[in-house]
């Protein structure tokens, strides 16, 4: 039987207890970084070859999360090989034979015929073949049948079918992310090669922490509820695969959809991790800093990793304030080393010191590195008033008050200095609040049609009433959805005060996930895809936002983590998205192809 011999050469005999942080609890990024750590140094006939690492294009960027090319260099791993590359390449088919070639690869229909092609051209010594989730029906047959020269030596499973961002937090780095928000009856190929990818990414989640959770899902929404019964029935065909050890207390798997809470991707916050990709993006981890002025050819683009750079992972939650004492101390203590006494108050100070000293970069790279994105924020913050632009974003989410709003909002918009993407968001905020109050939302997009080519990008206003204004969701967003509640939001306010103006917002998820941990989250508006009645409040649960998640719910995730030692709450989502991804998506959805509208950059 094909898939018994799939199954017994897949198990994965890695010890349950993953290399985790010091909190002790299960990590993603643990889980990933021990699978492929168990991929390149599985066991070879010789130990005299050296070996290749074969990975495909989406491989590539799950390795690069969790290992440095270092690291991967120290593990006698002599290049790394993109799949099908080299088949364009002749100076590239020379055997060779005094290497073995670890291939860690999706088992795509894609990737299969550009894998076959290592049989007919044998190049190296031996093929060990790891597939990052569950292989289709034939997929081992059409490999042992290519395989006449016998040079595979081992296949296994490995589940890590994910990219991990931080120990609770990963994404599937979907494109177009919402287009699956379409009517089913209207979807393509793509969009059904879509949804699959949200299930297997995430059941590959849940192997690797070896959980077989109950599956809730947000009944109001016809696409979570087709994902949970499509994890179900999964789970269920795969009995052998997900029967782990039982706890005392079932896991939970909540599925969510973007459409519940649109404010949350249009909002600044100002934590480091979210700051850094509202403002310059991060793609895999990677940062790109060409357009800033002056910038150092070294530090063009920088990577920011929590597997190896120590500041970055223990920084990415604090405001941009407690970033910059923070900075600072780190630079005066490298000046103390170097014998320097220049006056360091600044971040242009700090750059310059940093610049000036070849020995400090050397011992401090990634120091060096968070003083360049700093300075880059720094000027970016600066120079789109986004101190101003962000406490009203705030006031929009969080109070309810018209006619300060309609005041505040034309004030910005009248204002030359603000970034015509900032004005948007403002309108598009509005917009979600008041969106009765018609006549000044078309006064506002009519403000800014002129701006934008063909007038396209403030078409956004109405896409997002359309899919996520007040009638398509389930949730009270803005707790404002009855008297009562109304009342009570202000009263809590009044009471409470604002400690920060800049951190009044919470997203949709926090009240979620406060109402699983108490146990009144209700199970008529969020039931169970598998039968199973949770019985209890769960210590395990996983988060899945169709559509994508952001950074500011990351943060909020890892707080409630690290306030509840006993609980691990873990989030992924179909992306991760800063504002600019979020609306780009959302012009998909409607317009049918990626949003091609100019994205002024007064960078």
């Amino acid at each position: 039987n094909e898939q018994e011999e799939i199954k017994m050469m897949s198990e994965v005999k890695t010890n349950d207890d993953h290399r985790t942080k010091k909190s002790g609890q299960p990590s993603v990024i643990s889980a990933i970084r021990s699978y492929v750590r168990r991929a390149i140094n599985t066991p070879s006939k010789s130990n005299k070859v050296g070996k290749v690492l074969v990975l495909d294009a989406e491989t590539t960027p799950i390795v690069s999360m969790v290992m440095s090319q270092t690291e991967i260099v120290n593990q006698e791993v002599f290049f790394v090989e993109q799949l099908g590359a080299r088949l364009s390449r002749e100076e590239d088919q020379t055997p060779a034979h005094h290497l073995n070639a670890i291939v860690l690869i999706r088992p795509t229909l894609e990737n299969q015929p550009k894998l076959l092609e290592y049989f007919e051209n044998v190049r190296y010594n031996e093929l060990h073949l790891f597939f990052t989730n569950i292989l289709p029906q034939g997929y081992l047959a059409a490999i042992a049948q290519a395989d006449q020269s016998e040079i595979v030596y081992s296949v296994q499973e490995i589940y890590c079918d994910y990219i991990p961002i931080n120990d609770d937090l990963f994404t599937l780095n979907i494109p177009r992310s919402l287009d699956t928000h379409r009517d089913t009856p209207g979807w393509t190929q793509r969009h059904k090669d879509m949804f699959a990818r949200n299930c297997s990414g995430l059941s590959a989640c849940l192997l690797s922490m070896k959980k077989r959770p109950i599956v809730r899902y947000q009944k109001s929404s016809p696409l979570c509820k087709d994902m949970a019964f499509a994890m179900a029935r999964l789970m269920a065909k795969e009995t052998k695969l997900f029967s782990f050890r039982q706890t005392e207390v079932d896991p939970v798997l909540l599925i969510l959809d973007r459409r519940d809470d649109p404010v949350t991707p249009l909002l600044s916050t100002w934590t480091y991790q979210a700051m850094v990709h509202e403002l310059l993006g991060i793609n895999n981890g990677r940062v790109d800093l060409k357009g800033a002025p002056g910038i150092r050819k070294d530090m063009r683009e920088i990577v920011l990793s929590s597997v190896d750079d120590n500041f970055y992972d223990s920084s990415k939650f604090l405001s941009f304030g407690d970033l910059g004492v923070r900075i600072k101390q780190l630079v005066d203590k490298y000046q103390v080393k170097t014998n320097s006494h220049q006056d360091v108050k600044s971040i242009e100070d700090m750059q310059r010191f940093v610049d000036s000293y070849p020995a400090f970069l050397k011992q401090s790279s990634h120091v060096s590195k968070h003083v360049a994105v700093m300075s880059e924020m720094s000027r970016l913050v600066d120079l789109r008033q986004l101190m101003d632009v962000s406490a009203l974003e705030q006031e929009l989410a969080c109070t309810e008050d018209h006619s300060k709003a309609i005041e505040e909002v034309t004030s910005m918009l009248q204002n030359p200095k603000i970034d015509i993407n900032d004005k948007l968001k403002l309108i598009l905020l509005y917009s979600l609040r008041y969106e009765a109050r018609s006549r000044e939302i078309n006064e506002f997009k009519a403000s800014l049609r002129h701006r934008f080519p063909r007038g396209r990008r403030v078409s956004t206003v109405d896409y997002i009433l359309n899919w996520a204004g007040s009638d398509q969701r389930s949730g009270d967003l803005f707790s404002n959805k009855s008297f009562l509640k109304s009342s009570m939001n202000v009263l809590q306010n009044a009471l409470k005060g604002v400690e920060n103006i800049y951190t009044q917002h919470s997203p949709l998820l926090a009240s979620t996930l406060d109402l699983l941990s108490k146990g009144r989250l209700k199970a008529t508006e969020y039931p169970a895809a598998d039968g199973r009645t949770p019985k209890q409040v769960p210590q395990t649960v996983f988060v899945f936002i169709v559509g994508g998640c952001t950074y500011e719910e990351a943060a909020h995730v890892s707080s409630l983590n690290a306030q509840n030692p006993n609980t691990r709450i873990i989030l992924g989502g179909s992306t991760i998205h800063n504002s600019k991804s979020f609306l780009d998506d959302l012009m998909s959805l409607y317009s049918g192809q990626i949003a091609v509208d100019l994205h002024v950059d007064l960078k």
